[in-house]
């Protein structure tokens, strides 16, 4: 059991569940943002009793924040009663509490060089997730849990569909772009993220996709176009990646750009290319700032993909005088 001082009510934490996920689990406006140990925003203070932590090494916190007892709450069991110190926030509360459950491997489509298009068939469930948010991966044999963005619609059907691209040194990422057969059994844990599609807003949307950030912009622009206002809104993708051959399948953007008048599709390669391509050139964020139309100041931006293309895209954004209530991102790291 986890208390929280100065509140009423306390909540479950099942043995081996991460204090984090347990509070999303009951509904608690937990903060946190990458999930996974890195960003350090999920840090509380341990008051009475004690935790097992997952991740001593976590980038998400410093000598001087355990020197004075606090803890991730995304990286720490429960192994007993305790009592900790957070302050909570309302507006953070799961909109779709978190589950655990097993996936399958039912089918992967090639992308790109290093790129892959991932389905994972969950075991007697729907697929209930809100567009743009993402899931926790924990494959076999490896140690913590890795996130990815859904790339499709919640569907009863319980399909997941991930765009995962392979790093140079991620074991959990090169297994799912190529070496996992499929079949493969794993477990997901979600969803989680509160970068989703504020479907119910109005206002022009700008999509900013950079590399495997693609999965999650699909998702919102898929989204976007089920609604009424679809042939209404004015919707921006940009999508920039180093190469033309990184370039992914975009055949729904296009679709969606011809159906609606007030869509446009943006592409740009970072590297200079050869003369095969005709399209943009240039890093993302400069791409928007010259391509984009003014004025932006009533357009809600959705924005994923790399650390530093994000933090890229968010200084030019605000240097523009965006405000952060037009900024919708999740920040991993």
């Amino acid at each position: 059991m986890v208390t929280i001082e100065g509140l009423d009510r306390d909540f479950t934490c099942d043995k081996g569940d991460l204090i984090l996920r347990a509070a999303l689990r009951a509904g608690l406006g937990f903060p946190y943002e990458c999930a996974t140990g890195s960003c350090g925003t999920c840090k509380y203070e341990l008051l009475v009793g004690h935790v097992e932590d997952t991740w001593p090494e976590a980038p998400g916190i410093r000598l001087r924040d355990r020197e004075h007892g606090r803890y991730l709450a995304c990286q720490s069991k429960a192994t007993g009663p305790i009592v900790i110190r957070v302050r909570l926030d309302e507006r953070l509360r799961p909109p779709i509490p978190p589950r655990r459950s097993v996936a399958t491997i039912s089918g992967r489509i090639y992308q790109a060089p290093g790129y892959s298009e991932l389905k994972l068939q969950i075991s007697d469930e729907g697929a209930e997730f809100l567009p743009g948010q993402f899931i926790l991966i924990e494959f076999p044999g490896l140690t913590g849990a890795r996130a990815y963005s859904m790339s499709n619609q919640p569907n009863t059907d319980g399909v997941l569909q991930l765009h995962v691209k392979a790093k140079q040194e991620g074991i959990m990422s090169n297994l799912l772009v190529s070496e996992s057969p499929i079949g493969t059994k794993l477990i997901v844990d979600g969803p989680y993220g509160h970068a989703f599609a504020r479907l119910e807003d109005s206002r022009p949307v700008v999509c900013i996709a950079g590399g495997s950030g693609l999965g999650p912009m699909l998702s919102v622009a898929g989204a976007l176009a089920l609604t009424p206002l679809a042939s209404q809104r004015s919707v921006d993708f940009f999508y920039g990646v180093r190469t033309p051959a990184e370039v992914c399948d975009l055949s729904d953007l296009r679709k969606q750009a011809e159906a609606f008048g007030r869509w446009g599709l943006h592409v740009a390669v970072s590297d200079k290319p050869d003369n095969s391509w005709n399209g943009l050139v240039g890093m993302i964020d400069q791409i928007v700032q010259v391509h984009l139309p003014m004025p932006w100041s009533n357009s809600l931006f959705y924005i994923a993909g790399p650390p530093p293309m994000v933090d890229a895209v968010v200084r030019v954004l605000l240097t523009c005088q965006v405000s952060h209530e037009q900024l919708i991102f999740d920040r991993f790291y």
